[in-house]
């Protein structure tokens, strides 16, 4: 049981047996033995490698981590989460929502400065006299700016979804003060939030 919950719990942390063997002063061949039980580990060797599995020395002595992994995703699988999650890989539906951002953020970018702004930048040196350095910036910030009506989605479907918020008939009368907060948060959150998106996908890849 305990090399099977050495072995599980290094996989779900992302490390190979080199990678965690080298952390606590072991050679590969040594943690094969421990996880396949054909030897068992001094409690101080345990108690570094707990470090890195993100566990307390007691519940990797005495817990079946294995088994309450495969009796919580049979419970999984019988709720509407059903084939979205996986212990190891995360929400595919949460890497999903991040990558979808990713994609749409900068193409909106892209599509709302070539299609619509450069086409118009003559027009709009003419309009408001500006240099052709100007009307340049003029259609970068645009086409930014442009980015925050999306953004304000995601962040309206982010809150939504996170924190569980029921809508309610009065909250109405919140929406005109709450929109124009929000989409003040939405500009600003653009970059940050494509930043955000690229932890989630590539370090948290749709864990909790």
């Amino acid at each position: 049981m305990l090399g099977d919950n050495i072995k599980l719990l290094r996989e779900e942390a992302r490390l190979s047996r080199a990678e965690l063997a080298e952390k606590v002063g072991i050679s590969e061949q040594v943690l094969t033995d421990i996880e396949k039980g054909l030897a068992r580990p001094s409690d101080r060797l345990l108690e570094k490698m707990c470090v890195y599995l993100r566990i307390s020395l007691e519940d990797i002595k005495t817990r079946d981590i294995v088994s309450e992994r495969q009796e919580a995703l049979k419970n999984m699988k019988k709720d509407k989460t059903r084939g979205d999650y996986n212990w190891y890989l995360g929400s595919k539906t949460k890497i999903a929502f991040y990558i979808s951002y990713l994609i749409i953020i900068p193409a909106t970018f892209l599509l709302t400065l070539f299609c619509f702004l450069l086409p118009q930048k003559e027009v709009m040196m003419e309009l408001f006299e500006w240099t052709e350095q100007q009307a340049m910036l003029g259609c970068f910030t645009y086409a930014y700016l442009f980015c925050a009506f999306p953004t304000l989605v995601y962040l309206i479907i982010f809150v939504f979804k996170n924190f569980k918020i029921r809508l309610q008939w009065w909250m109405i009368f919140l929406v005109q003060f709450i929109i124009g907060l929000a989409g003040a948060a939405a500009v600003i959150a653009v970059i940050p939030g494509i930043v955000y998106s690229l932890y989630q996908v590539i370090v948290k890849r749709g864990k909790n």
